[in-house]
């Protein structure tokens, strides 16, 4: 016999619909069309809540030193050890299938976070899945630890106020509405930009993300299912008909929210209480539901409940690896997903089943485990943080993106801020001679190590700030923003040479060439390099690079950079976007207006290498020799703005 089944206040319902909660999860992790199946951790939300609070009202009679003892104890010999073993084996692969830069160090450094504190981590992220990191999903393991650090303390402290049993039920009801009124507050003014100025100065975040992943704005989902859990004995006797139509309602919720919610819903505010309080009529429903308790205690269903929280565990990394290792095979997710299920049954045996049985009480030998495997995982990551350079030299396509990731970010000329330029931002090579000054966004940072080599073979002194997705427009339409500190160079140090390079599709992606008609950001391009030209000064624009089919992800698994060779007749928007700047400038002595495309797509074929070179660290961005293949355009370039009839030699 199951030994949980066998335990009195076992619910097989609730393993059920812990079942129904996980596969909520890995749908919606696997890219399928479960747009909403992110709600699944909010159905996981109120059932701990239900579970803890059930269990301290069957304990609480121990005293609060006791049971509080108790219940940490359990905590930890059932989550710690499958959590920190699913880390480390994380970190190892990691180890040899994430890129050796950003995002194994990321991966490290979350890994030392996960087993406490993974959510905060993800306040600073770009976003969910924006970067490979196979332990993002650990944040709400993270927010359900922080839960039960605070509310046992809570629940027993009131019982010990209250010492008799039906009093408790009272004073805690008043303390859980007040906990769901002010978190669920919390929740939907976060949820919706409010406090955002508090947020950033505070924390550095947006509110919306503090919202999502913060304990403080999901602690009243947990509530609710602590609420269930109080309800007294004599109301949950009620007849069959009406358990039935309750738990109806409870799934129609469920199953709506999964279905219509997306990643644009104001989440986890108002909008979760659909989800939420679905869940809630389930568990209260139930066991007086002949539907319900025969759907719950499905043979599988329950064993998926069963392995729930092991393969919530491992059935990411599975599926981040699996992304990363074969891009294009959306089969393999699948693979991925149920091969996830094998570490997922012996993590489950070995450490919710074997060692529950062996430790019923602490014993030093459970202290010197728990010791290990706290500190386990952050050992790990120091190794390999340590051992990190070393990894990069497997790969001479990692060594070269990671040593050229940004040139001109190296010398801290990449700079947003409204302050003088920095001296070392200033290159004088000929002292007395005309000044050029580079400007723009991440492709003028990318082109500069050519056109370091070009002015110093020119003759001419070179300054330069550049700002990541600024683009240089009109400043008198735009009215502000990044370009002031571009504004303010142009102004103090009256360059009479100023050189411009940035994205056009970055910044008008849903160009349509069929229209004829030219984005707005195009045009205020345009205007700002006119405006640049009536005031007696010279341009030279260095439209983008066209871009490269490859995947700069180089690790031991895979040392070479993944690429091919496309087409640039494929580029539509690129060329269109092109043509409209060569058109506006076409004849004018003053502005030079280069393409790059005969370069790195010599025959209309576009190559990210060059024998065994790299000409780009990624897609869109050169390499320090891709830049260097631009020294001799800008030197031609330079030299006719100049007007000078002979050209310096290469």
């Amino acid at each position: 016999m199951n030994k949980l089944a066998s335990n009195p206040y076992f619910r097989s319902d609730i393993q059920g619909l812990r079942g129904i909660a996980v596969l909520l999860v890995v749908i919606y992790h696997s890219g399928s069309t479960l747009p909403g199946g992110f709600i699944g951790v909010d159905v996981f939300f109120v059932i701990s809540g239900f579970v803890i609070t059930n269990l301290l009202m069957r304990e609480r009679s121990h005293g609060l030193s006791d049971t509080l003892w108790k219940f940490y104890f359990r905590r930890v010999l059932r989550l710690l050890p499958a959590a920190s073993i699913l880390v480390c084996a994380t970190v190892l692969f990691s180890m040899v299938a994430l890129a050796p830069n950003d995002e194994l160090a990321a991966t490290l450094s979350l890994a030392r976070q996960s087993l406490y504190g993974a959510n905060f981590f993800q306040l600073h992220g770009p976003g969910y899945f924006a970067t490979a990191s196979p332990l993002k999903h650990m944040w709400s393991l993270a927010v359900e630890e922080q839960f039960y650090l605070i509310y046992p303390i809570i629940f027993l402290s009131v019982n010990f106020i209250f010492q008799r049993y039906r009093k408790i039920r009272i004073p805690l009801t008043v303390i859980l509405v007040g906990l769901i009124t002010t978190s669920i507050a919390i929740a939907e003014l976060l949820a919706r930009g409010k406090g955002s100025s508090i947020m950033v100065s505070m924390l550095n975040t947006k509110p919306q993300t503090f919202s999502f992943f913060m304990m403080p704005s999901r602690a009243w989902e947990f509530a609710v299912g602590a609420a269930v859990a109080i309800v007294p004995p004599r109301l949950l006797k009620f007849s069959s008909t009406f358990a039935n139509s309750i738990c109806l309602i409870g799934f129609t919720a469920i199953i709506y929210s999964s279905t219509t919610y997306s990643e644009s819903t104001i989440f986890p505010g108002l909008s979760a209480l659909v989800p939420v309080l679905g869940t809630a009529l389930i568990i209260f429903a139930a066991q007086n539901s002949l539907f319900s308790s025969f759907l719950l205690n499905f043979r599988l269903l329950k064993f998926v409940g069963n392995i729930s929280y092991s393969w919530y565990l491992w059935h990411w990394p599975f599926i981040v690896f699996t992304e990363i290792l074969f891009p294009h095979n959306t089969n393999a997710i699948w693979i991925a997903i149920f091969s996830s299920l094998v570490p997922s049954m012996i993590s489950y045996r070995i450490f919710e089943q074997t060692l529950k049985q062996r430790f019923k009480i602490p014993t030093k030998s459970f202290y010197y485990l728990t010791a290990v495997l706290v500190l386990l995982p952050f050992l790990l990551t120091q190794v390999i943080s340590t051992v990190t350079p070393l990894l990069r030299k497997h790969s001479v396509d990692a060594m070269t993106i990671y040593l050229e990731e940004g040139q001109i970010h190296s010398l801290g000329c990449a700079d947003n801020n409204v302050t003088p330029l920095q001296d070392f931002c200033k290159i004088t090579n000929n002292p007395g001679a005309p000044l050029a000054y580079l400007v723009g966004d991440s492709q003028a940072a990318a082109a500069a190590e050519g056109l370091i080599m070009a002015t110093k073979a020119s003759g001419l002194n070179l300054a330069m700030r550049t700002i990541n997705g600024c683009p240089p427009l009109d400043f008198a339409t735009t009215g502000g923003g990044c370009w002031l500190a571009n504004e303010m160079d142009i102004k103090s140090l009256d360059p009479k040479i100023v050189i411009v390079a940035a994205s056009l599709t970055y910044y008008a992606p849903e160009s349509n060439p069929e229209s004829g008609e030219s984005p707005a950001s195009i045009l205020s391009m345009i205007n700002w390099v006119s405006r640049l030209e009536s005031q007696g000064r010279k341009i030279l624009v260095l439209l983008e690079v066209p871009k490269m089919d490859m995947s700069t992800r180089a690790t031991i698994l895979q040392p070479k950079v993944t690429s091919s060779i496309s087409r640039i007749e494929a580029q539509r928007s690129h060329l269109y976007l092109e043509q409209k700047f060569i058109n506006a400038f076409m004849g004018s002595p003053t502005v030079s207006v280069i393409s790059t495309d005969k370069i790195f797509c010599p025959k209309a074929q576009c190559n990210p290498r060059q024998g065994d070179k790299l000409l780009y660290r990624d897609p869109t961005h050169l390499s320090k020799f891709g830049s260097l293949l631009l020294k001799q355009l800008f030197i031609t370039e330079l030299s006719k703005l100049q007007g000078l009839s002979n050209y310096p030699p290469r």
